[in-house]
Parts: structure tokens; sequence; C-alpha cells
């Protein structure tokens, strides 16, 4: 299946709203609890069709501190599929791309 396909037939797809009511970021000052994995293996572990809430790495501000976002993630066919709030799909990581995000 060609990356478009992929997309194609996850972006038309809804789930149901969020009513979290926290803070949808977070601040780190440093890296010692950012995990890395491939999509593949967070999906396998979120199991098929389930939904995972993930505070995935989003980069760093001008004083050096690690974001993270919160985001809500189906894993669907070895891949992560994730989506808002409002339950609309916005991003597909593939199976082989490698996801940051705050580990426990």
């Amino acid at each position: 299946m060609s990356e478009t396909q992929n997309i194609t037939q996850y972006i038309s797809q809804y789930i149901s709203r969020d009513d979290y009511k926290g803070k949808w970021y977070a601040y780190r000052a440093n890296a010692d609890k950012l995990g890395c994995r491939t999509a593949g293996w967070l999906a396998e572990n979120i199991g098929e069709g389930n939904t995972a809430i993930v505070w995935e790495y989003a980069g760093k501000t001008d004083s050096e501190k690690l974001v993270f976002v919160r985001t809500r993630f189906v894993a669907r066919n070895g891949q992560l599929v994730g989506f808002d709030s409002d339950g609309v799909c916005k991003i597909i990581h593939p199976a082989d791309r490698n996801v940051r995000f705050l580990s426990a």
C-alpha cells in the first residue's frame, strides 16, 4: 500500500471526542524521561484497535525545555494513527518511524 493510500484510508475516520480537561502539553527540563521506540513497537504494545494516550515529543522551547503534546493514538495495522481531542485524524506514524515520548 502506498503512503498516499495509507493516509486516505484513515484521514476520513473519526473516533469519539475526548473530554479531557487538563493541559495538552507538558514541559521537562531534561531528557532523562525521553523514550524512543518505533511506531510498530508501540502499536504492538497498545494492541490492534485499542486507544492509548501518548505524550509525544514535539521539540524544545527557546530556553531548551523539552515540549510534549498529548495525543490519542489508535493502533491500526502496525501503525499509530493519532487523533486530536475532537476525534479527527491528525497524524499517521508508519511502523518503522521512531516516535519519541515522555516515559514513566
